[in-house]
């Protein structure tokens, strides 16, 4: 029971410290997006009224990229 708690509490400082970065960077459609994207149970119906592509989206894939390259070594393992 602790180590949730401590997840929760380390997960909760991790959120509020990064949105608050992403407010300062992206200002007013960080804030839309906020607003129109839940945190915890995501509706895919929501996804309608955003648009994902946008001028950030091509430097969020290549910044992202590197968490699906890590995965490709155990998916290959799986499939062999």
């Amino acid at each position: 029971m602790g180590g949730v708690l401590y997840c929760f509490a380390i997960y909760s400082l991790v959120v509020r410290y990064e949105e608050g970065h992403l407010l300062e960077k992206y200002g007013e459609a960080y804030r839309k997006y906020m607003s129109e994207i839940p945190r915890w149970f995501p509706q895919t119906v929501r996804f309608r009224n955003l648009s994902i592509k946008n001028e950030y989206f091509r430097a969020t894939i290549i910044a992202e990229i590197h968490c699906t390259l890590a995965l490709l070594p155990y998916l290959f393992k799986e499939i062999i």
